[in-house]
């Protein structure tokens, strides 16, 4: 199934080289620290957590113990060129992370090439792509407390407000 993500997501990165780039005021790079790099609108370093999980049992603990949706985020974190913008411009931003700190539960389901990940992390990983239909990367899945499917997502134009407005409906239409 990784080989079939991986066709997927090289022929999305290709077609990403086609496109017009869109200015990013985001400098910070997916991976630092919240306090070495974004700042808030008045230039002070943030210090906001946003953090991804990486065992889904975790998440849905924490997701039903806060009552927050999941937003799993299936990834070729070091080598998808989709995730890594989607990274750099939305995830990475201090008003997504600002966002996900008060609503969301993240997990992040990684598929990378250049990193060594344990077999059973793989293994998890790839069950997961196959429960939640994974076609390619980036694809991010919105679950409810439960674990009930929400909405699918992936990159999307026009910034971390137009992606987190597109969560909140995503949110709103479970309720």
């Amino acid at each position: 199934m990784q080989n079939k993500l991986f066709l997927i997501a090289i022929a999305a990165g290709a077609s990403l080289m086609a496109l017009p780039s869109q200015a990013s005021d985001s400098k910070s790079e997916p991976g630092l620290p919240a306090t070495s790099g974004p700042t808030d609108s008045i230039g002070k370093t943030a210090n906001l957590a946003a953090e991804w999980k990486t065992d889904y049992e975790a998440g849905l603990k924490q997701a039903r113990e806060t009552h927050r949706p999941i937003l799993l985020n299936f990834t070729g974190s070091d080598w998808c060129g989709w995730c890594m913008k989607l990274d750099r411009e939305i995830l990475a931003t201090p008003e997504f992370k600002r966002y996900a700190d008060e609503h969301l539960v993240l997990v992040k389901i990684d598929f990378p090439m250049h990193k060594s990940q344990p077999d059973a992390e793989k293994a998890r990983n790839e069950e997961l792509a196959a429960r939640f239909h994974v076609q390619g990367f980036p694809t991010l899945v919105l679950l409810n407390p439960e674990a009930k499917p929400c909405g699918t997502l992936g990159y999307l134009r026009g910034g971390p407000g137009a992606f987190i407005d597109r969560l909140t409906s995503l949110i709103a239409s479970q309720s």
